[in-house]
């Protein structure tokens, strides 16, 4: 009898893991790597990064970078092509706000829809050609609660940002869906 654990091998397939230096992020890293996934990494602490890397061994390749910068999403993008394709696209990386909303200035709260939002989109965008040409791709958009519900904490562009994702997910699984 088969282990269960062999009908959710990932081998020869690559994933794209944003924000994968710490947290949820590099757990879901390491879950993937340890199913068979090649994976492409990106965060912007290198230190950790490269850590992560070391300890997961061969079929990792780590770049330091922010994925607010349209280059840099492009270049993680290049890399995965690099790598053997894309599979799997996690969009994990985020921020949170750094105060009341009408203590933030504009740029504070672009910063966090820049990352927990528009980082995503685009990525996808960007990613689409690579997740069009194998079969049954996977995006993983990584949300919150409070993308469905408001919260008490002084968390605006956050609860935004994190609401946005979670419809664009939505949107993707309606557009992409049936394409595999």
């Amino acid at each position: 009898m088969r282990d269960t654990r062999d009908r959710f091998r990932l081998d020869g397939r690559v994933a794209l893991v944003t924000g994968a230096s710490s947290g949820l992020g590099a757990r879901i890293a390491a879950v993937l790597h340890t199913a068979g996934a090649g994976l492409v990494l990106i965060a912007r602490r290198e230190d950790r990064l490269r850590e992560l890397a070391d300890e997961l061994g061969p079929g990792v390749v780590a770049t330091a970078g922010d994925i607010r910068d349209p280059v840099v999403r492009a270049a993680a993008v290049d890399l995965a092509a690099a790598a053997g394709g894309l599979d799997i696209l996690v969009n994990n990386a985020g921020s949170c706000d750094r105060g009341a909303l009408q203590d933030q200035s504009l740029a504070d709260i672009s910063d966090v829809i820049d990352l927990n939002l528009l980082a995503a989109i685009d990525l996808c965008r960007l990613a689409a050609p690579l997740l069009f040409a194998g079969t049954g791709s996977t995006v993983i958009n990584v949300a919150s609660i409070y993308g469905l519900i408001g919260s008490r904490a002084p968390m605006a562009a956050y609860n935004a940002s994190k609401g946005g994702l979670v419809n664009f997910t939505r949107h993707l699984a309606a557009q992409w869906g049936a394409c595999g």
